[in-house]
């Protein structure tokens, strides 16, 4: 069975808490470079994926960040045991250090040759008004 994504995001950070729940914090769909600026740094960001196969399955992805061009800058793989009954897996890559150009970075799933989602992340430059501090 080919697995199946049924989301994935991004995320400046993510933790289990007490009750064993998955926290998700600071989800991103843009990043702002510093005024005047044509890159933007981000120190640590998580990338998280909801997949499904077959119990007992192990889940073979690979997560690609794409930059505007079509450049791939991040290929990590993963491999993570489906769980329960219905065979779900949480995958997680960590970043840390990062820097990216501005404009349309898309982050795809992958397992084989199968793409399971998509998802972009844009990167523009801030206006003079604006301060790290605004949303």
């Amino acid at each position: 069975m080919t697995p199946r994504c049924e989301w994935l995001i991004v995320c400046e950070r993510q933790y289990l808490d007490e009750q064993g729940r998955l926290c998700l914090v600071g989800l991103m769909n843009e990043i702002r470079a510093p005024h005047g600026e044509a890159t933007a740094s981000v120190p640590k960001m998580a990338v998280v994926a909801k997949v499904v196969g077959e119990p007992g399955q192990s889940i073979r992805s690979v997560l690609r960040c794409s930059d505007p061009d079509g450049t791939i800058l991040i290929e990590m793989p993963s491999d993570t045991p489906a769980h329960g009954e219905d065979g779900t897996s949480i995958a997680t890559w960590l970043l840390e250090g990062w820097t990216f150009g501005l404009g349309r970075h898309v982050f795809t799933l992958t397992s084989g040759a199968e793409r399971l989602a998509t998802v972009p992340v844009t990167v523009r430059a801030a206006e003079a008004h604006e301060t790290d501090e605004d949303p």
